[in-house]
């Protein structure tokens, strides 16, 4: 009697972590919303310079070792495009993530842990983003193939929690001594220019640095902007837009990270997309429900900041 109760005992604990491991799967469940992006195709270069690698009216080319990257289009033809034109960069950061992962956590049995309380956690986290963001990201998805890491998880859940890894992070790291700078310089010192500049030193892999691009995104129907950022990721940390409204985006450790909210990378997106000043800007923000607290300097070209 007492061997049989220890062997249920034994199969109840074992199965624990499958149990787990599959209410983690249940929970954070994500299903790409249907997306028509057409007929598929593949970059050609440029006939007038063969760095530039063209898809309809996107492309990209080198400017020394940075991407510069034109998106123009619906979002599934942008998410198509980030990912077509940059495909082998966007494998190369995430190898390196992976890496990074499987260094600092070496036990697979711990990593999975990991990822399922993230799930846990977290839940659907695409239902926190917009309708266009995740059309977007559904074409990303569908352009990331062959996909080396769904090993790991499916194509378009990953990319939800990679666009929200920043917040995700952040709710875990606690240090005060690390942040970014940013400085505005306004009229009359600049001759009626607003002017602004940024640091961008938080402790992040080597190979965003390696990696890095300057995104044109002219969205149809949304205010053209400019933003520093990485291939494959479609949210914005630094970015201006055609109105001459620029936001920048830095790590607060104010208040307490939430489960729930919008990961800020869509929020500054928004931002630049759809305002024109410094007070538009903020009202939108007023409306908003960010997941971890942030700090964002905001300006706008007559040098309200």
């Amino acid at each position: 009697m007492r061997r049989r109760a220890w062997a249920i005992g034994a199969a109840v604990v074992l199965a624990l972590p499958l149990l787990g491991h599959g209410a983690a799967l249940q929970c954070a469940a994500m299903a790409p919303p249907a997306v028509d992006i057409g007929r598929l195709r593949d970059p050609v270069p440029a006939s007038d310079d063969p760095d530039r690698r063209e898809l309809g009216t996107s492309w990209a080319r080198h400017r020394g070792a940075i991407h510069e990257v034109r998106l123009e289009g619906t979002p599934e033809e942008l998410g198509y495009a980030n990912v077509a034109l940059l495909y082998d960069d966007q494998v190369a950061i995430e190898r390196d993530l992976h890496q990074q992962f499987e260094h600092f956590v070496p036990y697979a049995a711990a990593r999975s842990l990991i990822v399922d309380v993230a799930r846990l956690r977290f839940g659907p986290l695409d239902q926190r983003l917009s309708p266009s963001y995740r059309r977007e990201l559904a074409a990303q998805a569908m352009a990331f193939s062959p996909d080396p890491f769904t090993s790991l998880m499916d194509t378009y859940p990953r990319f939800v929690f990679l666009h929200s890894l920043y917040d995700i992070l952040l709710s875990f790291e606690r240090s005060p001594l690390i942040g970014c700078t940013s400085f505005v310089l306004r009229p009359p010192l600049t001759r009626g220019h607003t002017l602004v500049g940024r640091n961008f030193d938080f402790e992040g892999p080597q190979t965003l640095d390696d990696h890095k691009a300057v995104f044109l995104i002219l969205e149809d129907g949304h205010i053209p902007f400019a933003s520093v950022s990485w291939p494959g990721f479609i949210g914005v940390t630094t970015g201006m837009n055609a109105e001459g409204l620029t936001v920048v985006l830095h790590g607060a450790r104010a208040g307490d990270s939430r489960s729930h909210g919008e990961p800020v990378a869509q929020t500054i997106r928004e931002l630049l997309a759809t305002t024109h000043t410094t007070r538009e800007a903020l009202a939108l923000l007023d409306h908003r429900d960010p997941m971890v607290p942030h700090m964002l300097l905001v300006a706008d070209g007559t040098g309200d900041a």
